[in-house]
């Protein structure tokens, strides 16, 4: 009795510990990582509450008259005041709580009652381990525990007046803090049809919660752009080849990632115990997180909701076949120790993060500010449209998808084609100087570059000839640029008038 009573304080205080832990993780690693996007966001916040909604971009030279919408806009308002008020870390523990909240809500479906409780150990750890490098003070955050909540809602096999509401009110809410709110459309499309299909009639109340959340999308300050936005990303199909987040996942390992999709084999050996719509949905998420890092998440945050059922029908299927309780359970403390293993490379070996932002070099051009514009890399646009806001950018964060025809003079239809065009092409480079009128250059040094260019450039090896990049300090100094300051990151290179 002694021992049994042991065994489970053991494990009763493992799972506070674990969360604890958890916790620790991302903070550590959201308070010392800033996203390359919180600047953007901050001046956001800012420029709505003192001048209203912009509806055109406020922030590039290239692109200024672009109709750009802020699918955030309340959670720019939020980080910025958060920021202002109680300070960094409190929007670093405000993320991390939604973050570890998502997770937590994703598995309530695991067992609590026996050894299989173990399982819980295990899935914790592995969804923890799968997100923990997505992790940060970042708005995506929202959608999964956006989804989360929405699963909880829209799993369920009737929906009832007050529940309809409910999604109502949340779609309302998510519309306005992330553009993620269409996966929950698409989720509760999905639900609507199948669920239609199998009783060969209309399904009215998810048909009536479908248009119903549908409608309530348009409520935000863009309207029907709201829509348009969300179109130029999923239409994007150079977007996965350009942004490092965005690349499919089978260029960085994320072992816990596949350990989750490894257990996706229950859902095919009790598929029959499924409804279809959920076996739709999960391919769905498995093939998007393939398709696009930036996915793993949400297909944890999916996966995670319907995988404790396959440890139910697992459970039944073993007392059916006499299994002896003894072998399953030295199994799933087999189980538990390889994951807390998996954990441990994934977050001490294979999860970095090393992108740096030139903090002298921005200090230089604070005193020293340039009359015509400022070239500098995609990865820092956000860190000066954050803290130079007296100059324009010529790219950052929101824009890789951004693309028109209005042939504006001095503006582009698409600044990301341009902006991977002038690292390859030194003609295109020179015209673009001459174009925005660009005296000044803030780039990587020679020697940073290897670590600091297109991670997205990998890929599109498999797809054309890869082009080598230029060097653009050496192409500048050729052409008499002056170099005007350097540090052990960044240099900064001037043509004078």
């Amino acid at each position: 009795m002694k021992i049994l009573f042991l065994r489970k304080s053991i494990f009763w205080l493992l799972k506070p510990f674990l969360v604890f832990f958890i916790f620790g993780i991302f903070f550590f690693k959201a308070r010392n990582f800033i996203d390359p996007d919180f600047g953007w966001h901050w001046r956001m916040g800012e420029i709505i509450l003192k001048k209203g909604i912009p509806q055109t971009d406020p922030f590039s030279y290239t692109m200024k008259s672009f109709p750009f919408v802020d699918h955030e806009w309340l959670t720019n308002i939020f980080i910025y005041l958060g920021d202002k008020y109680l300070g960094y870390n409190f929007l670093v523990l405000f993320f991390v709580f939604i973050a570890l909240l998502g997770l937590l809500i994703a598995i309530e479906n695991f067992p609590k009652r026996g050894f299989w409780q173990y399982l819980w150990l295990v899935f914790f750890l592995m969804g923890a381990g799968a997100i923990s490098s997505f992790t940060g003070v970042r708005p995506q955050i929202l959608s999964w525990f956006y989804l989360a909540l929405w699963l909880r809602l829209v799993l369920k096999p009737k929906y009832s007046f007050k529940e309809i509401l409910k999604m109502g009110f949340f779609i309302l809410l998510w519309a306005n803090t992330h553009g993620s709110f269409a996966l929950g459309i698409f989720c509760l499309g999905v639900i609507f049809l199948f669920r239609s299909w199998q009783k060969k009639k209309i399904a009215r109340e998810e048909g009536l919660a479908f248009l119903f959340c549908l409608g309530l999308t348009f409520l935000n300050p863009y309207k029907e752009r709201l829509w348009g936005e969300v179109w130029l990303q999923i239409s994007d199909s150079k977007l996965r080849w350009r942004i490092a987040e965005w690349m499919p996942s089978f260029f960085k390992p994320i072992f816990p990632f596949l350990f989750l999709v490894s257990w996706g084999f229950f859902i095919y050996q009790y598929r029959q115990k499924f409804e279809k719509e959920i076996l739709f949905l999960f391919v769905f998420f498995l093939i998007e997180a393939f398709l696009s890092l930036r996915n793993i998440p949400l297909f944890v945050i999916f996966s995670l909701r319907i995988y404790g059922k396959t440890v139910d029908f697992l459970e039944k299927e073993i007392k059916e076949k006499g299994v002896q309780e003894k072998r399953a359970k030295n199994f799933f403390l087999i189980l538990l120790s390889l994951s807390l293993f998996i954990f441990g490379v994934q977050e001490f070996v294979f999860n970095y993060k090393d992108l740096l932002y030139p903090i002298k070099a921005v200090n230089f051009l604070k005193k020293n500010l340039p009359k015509g514009e400022i070239l500098a890399p995609y990865d820092w646009g956000g860190y000066l449209i954050w803290q130079l806001p007296e100059k324009k950018v010529f790219i950052d964060g929101r824009m890789p998808s951004w693309r028109w025809k209005a042939n504006l003079p001095g503006e582009s239809n698409n600044a990301m084609d341009d902006y991977s065009a002038i690292l390859e092409n030194e003609k295109k480079l020179a015209e673009t100087l001459e174009k925005y009128k660009i005296t000044t250059v803030l780039w990587f040094r020679e020697d940073r570059k290897k670590r600091s260019i297109f991670e997205g450039k990998l890929a599109n090896f498999f797809f054309y000839k890869l082009k080598k990049p230029i060097s653009i300090e050496v192409f500048l100094r050729e052409r008499k640029w002056e170099k005007k300051y350097e540090d052990e990151l960044a240099v900064v290179l001037s043509k004078e008038n």
